[in-house]
Parts: C-alpha cells; structure tokens; sequence
C-alpha cells in the first residue's frame, strides 16, 4: 500500500479527539500484534501505533500519514485511513 498524506480543512477540536479515540480503539483491536514488538522508549511495555503515524495541524489544515520506515501491517493502515476518512468524510485527499 502506498504512503499517501491524507489532508483535511474540516478541522475542529472535537473531531480531532474522535480520530485521536478511534486510533485508540484500533491499538486495542489489534494489541497482540504491538505486543509483540519492543517498544521504542524504556516507559513503554510495547509498541504503540504512535510510532507509526505522524498527524499535524496547521492553521485550519489537518494532515495524517504514516512515517516511511512504519512496519505496520495493511490491516491495521486501512483501519486507519477508514477512521480518517469516515471522521473527516469526503474531505481526505
């Protein structure tokens, strides 16, 4: 699957929060296979999918993508972009 920046202007904080939940729940969904990794900093007991995906906010403009070298299996990348596109609708790029 290609590395593709998803964009939206349809940005407030409340649907910020729901995306940054939704990414909650698909860690959960799929913690077995963060478990399994080591985690990146000595506080963490595992991987987490924070290390996976960088998001920003820039004026009213609200990227998401995930970094070059995530490991990430497609699964949990689709997941992902679902919850974006689903929060944020028809305005994903």
């Amino acid at each position: 699957m290609e590395n593709r920046l998803l964009i939206t202007r349809n940005i407030n904080p409340t649907l910020k929060q729901q995306f940054a939940a939704r990414l909650e729940q698909i860690e959960q969904m799929y913690i077995d296979w963060f478990k399994k990794r080591p985690a990146m900093y000595d506080q963490d007991k595992h991987d987490s999918l924070m290390y996976h995906i960088f998001s920003e906010q820039y004026g009213n403009t609200f990227s998401f993508i995930f970094w070059k070298y995530s490991e990430l299996p497609e699964t949990i990348r689709r997941e992902c972009i679902k919850a974006f596109k689903e929060i944020f609708e028809d305005q994903a790029a």
